[in-house]
């Protein structure tokens, strides 16, 4: 079964350290119980930046980003952006449009459509 959580604080720490992030909240994918895949990312006021992902599977990490934009919802976060240009071709899949340095969306509109609905 495939699970996706918060990390704990040790696995924070842990993949924090490994990615060079002062702090970040971070998820992790389980599968079968075996670690999978990370999110890491912050959320300040009603922005959500996603900062990495790590995943062994493209639908792992598309995974791991709405579970991030759920999470970034509930905690009162209205818009999502991404620097990083490692997650660029997925977040396009996503729905994410550029503006400026960044890829951004609006959660609500993502999560408005069926899903599947923001694949190109």
């Amino acid at each position: 079964m495939i699970t996706i959580v918060p990390a704990s604080p040790e696995e924070r720490a842990a993949i924090c350290e490994r990615e060079g992030l002062p702090t970040a909240s971070c998820l992790i994918l389980r599968d079968g119980g075996e670690p999978a895949g990370c999110l890491c990312y912050r959320v300040e006021g009603t922005r959500l930046e996603l900062l990495v992902v790590r995943g062994e599977d493209g639908l792992f990490q598309e995974g791991l980003v709405r579970a991030a934009l759920n999470a970034g919802e509930l905690d009162g976060a209205s818009e999502a952006f991404c620097r990083n240009a490692d997650m660029e071709d997925l977040l396009n899949r996503l729905g994410f449009r550029r503006e400026g340095d960044a890829l951004s969306v609006s959660i609500r509109s993502f999560f408005s459509g069926p899903c599947g609905s923001h694949h190109n």
